[in-house]
């Protein structure tokens, strides 16, 4: 077991310590960091014990940013623990905030109120419901069109 140990284990005594690989002229620049040390996680030629905040170690011990609209992130750069502002976390993703209803409701309360006055001042004589009807499918086809081409 201690052989094992002590085959995998290359020390570098050009670079300083916590860097495993450096740079030829620079000796602090490292370009890995030795596994196993208090300060084994690469980050812009530096070893540092943690990444840090919006930043997550991979499973190559190196500091990688974490996904926007993620602020922080665990485990996986896509995995959120904060949002950026617009944004609220939904389980482990953010998710944006909608602010206003969606057009639809809008229209379907006009119509409805549009709707009342228009059979109590004929008293259910007048076409203009069904003919209201007819135009606002036009509207509604194009929005399902619309959906179908940005969901493929």
């Amino acid at each position: 077991m201690l052989d094992e140990i002590s085959r995998g284990l290359t020390i570098n005594f050009f670079c300083e310590l916590p860097c495993a690989t450096c740079d030829q002229v620079n000796k602090t620049f490292c370009n890995s960091c030795y596994f196993g040390d208090r300060l084994q996680i690469w980050l812009d030629h530096d070893c540092v014990e943690s990444c840090p905040l919006g930043q997550i170690n991979t499973t190559l011990n190196n500091c990688t940013q974490c996904q926007s609209p993620c602020t922080s992130c665990v485990n996986d750069a896509k995995k959120c623990t904060g949002c950026i502002e617009g944004f609220i976390q939904y389980k482990d993703t953010c998710v944006e905030i909608v602010y206003w209803p969606f057009p639809f409701v809008i229209l379907a309360i006009l119509s409805a109120i549009v709707f009342m006055i228009s059979e109590c001042r004929t008293q259910g004589r007048s076409k203009f419901k069904e003919a209201f009807i007819a135009w606002l499918s036009l509207a509604e086809m194009g929005s399902w069109m619309t959906f179908c081409v940005f969901s493929a």
